[in-house]
C-alpha cells in the first residue's frame, strides 16, 4: 500500500505526546551520532543500526537507484540477530512487483504489513519470503525529481506498522539523504584538493593559492624545498625574510591593486634561496578564479624563476653598451649582411662613412 504523508490528528492523546518526545530524542541521538561523520559509509550504518535497534525490526537498508530507476544497489545492512543477510546486492524493483517502481519514481511511500495477505501466490510474493521481508517500510528519496535513493525497514513476519513509525522513518530517510548528499560533496572536494596538491607538488614552479580577500592560504612543495621555510610558513616575519625589500613595496602594491580589481597580478621579485641565501629572480603571476555569478572566488598563482634569463639580458644589454661606446670612441660604424638574401643593413654611422644619406 502506497501513502502519502498524513495529517497530525486533532485529538492528540497523552499516549501521543509521549510517543511524539521519545521520537524526537530518538532523532536527537540520531543526529548526535552522525555529527562530524566524514563518510557516507559510516553514515549509512549507524543510521541503519539505530533506527532497526529503535523500532525493533529485522532489518533496515539503504539501497541506492540506478539512473533509469530500475534497479537499486545496497552496499551494506543492518540485521537483528537471526536475520539473514541479504545476498544480492542489485535488485530488480520489477522482480516484487510492478506498482513498486512507480510508487518509488512518485516518491510514495510503500508500506506492506503481511505480504501472505496482500500478494497472490506467485513469483511477487516468493522474492519477498525469500528475503524474510513479509512486512516492510520503504520510503524513495527524490532528488530533483528523480528517484535517487531507497530507505527500507523489513520485518521477516506479518507487522502493523503505525503511522507515527511509517513516519519516522521518512524523516530519518531525508535527513540520512541530505548527510550522505553532504558527506560525498566533502569527500569530492578533499579529492580534488588532493589532486591539486599532487600535481602542483609534481610542477617546477612554485604554486600557490588565495582567499578571495587576497589571503595566501597555500603554497606546494617546491616554494618550502627552495626557500627552507616550515611547512605551513607562507605568511608573517618568516616571509619577510625571503622577500627582497627592495622589491616588497612594489610587490605589495601590485597585488593589491589586483585584489581589489579583480584582475591579473604580475610582479618581478626577488627571493632569497635558502641553501646558501642567494637571491634570485621569479616572475610572480596570479588569476583571479571566479564562481557562476562572476564574483572572485579565489586565486591562482606561480612563481617561476627567471634569474638566469634576466641575467643573461642584464648581461647582453651591458655587451650592447659597452660596444656601442666602443665604435662611438673608434669612430666606426656597423651592419649585418644577411648572405642567404644578400641584404645589408647599415647603422647611422656606417651610412655616413660610405657617403649614403640617412635612412
Amino acid at each position: 500500500m502506497a501513502i502519502p504523508p498524513s495529517p497530525r490528528p486533532a485529538d492528540e492523546t497523552a499516549a501521543d505526546r509521549h510517543h511524539d518526545a521519545a521520537t524526537l530524542a530518538f532523532l536527537n541521538r540520531l543526529t548526535g551520532a552522525v555529527l562530524g561523520l566524514a563518510s557516507p559509509e559510516q553514515i549509512i550504518g549507524v543510521v541503519e543500526r539505530m533506527l532497526g535497534e529503535h523500532l525493533g525490526a529485522s532489518r533496515v537498508l539503504v539501497a541506492e537507484a540506478s539512473a533509469d530507476g530500475e534497479t537499486v544497489q545496497v552496499h551494506q545492512t543492518w540485521e537483528a540477530e537471526g536475520m539473514p543477510r541479504l545476498q544480492a546486492t542489485v535488485h530488480r524493483l520489477s522482480d516484487y512487483g510492478d506498482r513498486l517502481l512507480t510508487d518509488y519514481r512518485a516518491g510514495r511511500i510503500h508500506i506492506r504489513r503481511d505480504a501472505a495477505e496482500e500478494y497472490p501466490e506467485g513469483p511477487e510474493l516468493n522474492a519477498l519470503r525469500k528475503v524474510h521481508a513479509l512486512a516492510a517500510i520503504d520510503v524513495p528519496v527524490l532528488a530533483d525529481g528523480r528517484f535517487t535513493m531507497l530507505f527500507v525497514v523489513h520485518q521477516s513476519t506479518p507487522r502493523d506498522w503505525t503511522e507515527a513509525e511509517v513516519m519516522l522513518v521518512r524523516q530519518v530517510a531525508d535527513r540520512t539523504a541530505a548527510e550522505v548528499r553532504r558527506a560525498r560533496a566533502l569527500r569530492e572536494v578533499q579529492a580534488s584538493e588532493r589532486r591539486f596538491h599532487q600535481m602542483a607538488d609534481s610542477m617546477p614552479q612554485i604554486v600557490w593559492t588565495a582567499l578571495p580577500d587576497g589571503t595566501v592560504d597555500y603554497c606546494n612543495r617546491k616554494w618550502y624545498e627552495y626557500t627552507g621555510l616550515p611547512g605551513g610558513v607562507i605568511s608573517g616575519p618568516e616571509l619577510q625574510a625571503v622577500l627582497h625589500e627592495e622589491d616588497a613595496p612594489r610587490m605589495r602594491k601590485a597585488w593589491e591593486e589586483a585584489v581589489a580589481a579583480g584582475t591579473v597580478y604580475e610582479a618581478e621579485v626577488r627571493l632569497r634561496r635558502g641553501s646558501d641565501g642567494a637571491w634570485r629572480w621569479f616572475i610572480d603571476r596570479g588569476l583571479p578564479a571566479r564562481d557562476t555569478a562572476g564574483a572572485v572566488s579565489g586565486w591562482h598563482g606561480t612563481l617561476t624563476d627567471i634569474h638566469d634569463q634576466r641575467m643573461a639580458a642584464e648581461t647582453a644589454h651591458r655587451n650592447q653598451e659597452r660596444l656601442a661606446a666602443a665604435l662611438a670612441v673608434a669612430d666606426m660604424g656597423t651592419f649585418d649582411w644577411d648572405m642567404r638574401s644578400d641584404a645589408m643593413t647599415l647603422d647611422a654611422r656606417s651610412r655616413e662613412l660610405f657617403g649614403f644619406g640617412p635612412e
